[in-house]
């Protein structure tokens, strides 16, 4: 499995940490299938717990509902140094990088958004259930589902494998209900 391959990986140009390094530095120069190594790789690094509870997240999300974008700032900016593909974080920073008017940021953070919801998108929409939207955490669900104007109306959830899927009655900016379809991938297996 090449995600897997490249996850692990520690020479060539498609290595996960040489991928994580031009993401750092210059996302819109990234591809789909590079975006999609950077954002499904972080299931093969060493260390990756996807069942803890993160408190620096915890205190982050707390100052963006109180409005506190300029103290936000910099601790969603060290949650990132260590999880820099995290869409949840990067879509809360992109509102208080706007909220702020800082503009340089709004632009670099909206490229690695860009490149995420791209890659995310590539491996399914999320209007069947064979073509799911496949994130890597439930924050990154609640992200994509808010990047893309979507609003979860009631859910059902059920887990199998090495994954949790969702289906979401859901509203779209236009107003048209839909069945939503996510899975929140814990371990990759198969062919995700």
């Amino acid at each position: 499995e090449g995600i897997k391959r490249a996850s692990l990986d520690t020479i060539s140009d498609f290595s996960y940490n040489s991928l994580i390094k031009e993401f750092n530095q210059s996302p819109s120069g990234l591809d789909i299938i590079k975006g999609t190594i950077i954002y499904y790789g972080k299931l093969f690094k060493t260390g990756y717990k996807p069942y803890r509870i993160d408190f620096d997240i915890i205190d982050f999300t707390k100052l963006i509902s109180k409005k506190k974008y300029k103290q936000a700032i910099p601790k969603g900016e060290e949650i990132l140094k260590s999880d820099p593909a995290n869409l949840e974080i990067l879509s809360l920073l992109f509102i208080c990088y706007q909220k702020l008017g800082i503009t340089d940021q709004v632009n670099f953070v909206k490229a690695k958004l860009d490149l995420l919801t791209a890659s995310i998108l590539d491996h399914g929409n999320g209007e069947y259930k064979d073509h799911t939207l496949k994130v890597v955490t439930v924050g990154d669900e609640y992200a994509i589902m808010r990047i893309l104007g979507i609003s979860g109306l009631s859910l059902k959830s059920e887990l199998a494998g090495g994954s949790a899927f969702d289906i979401w009655k859901a509203r779209n900016s236009n107003g048209r209900d839909f069945d939503l379809f996510v899975e929140v991938i814990y371990e990759f297996a198969g062919s995700h």
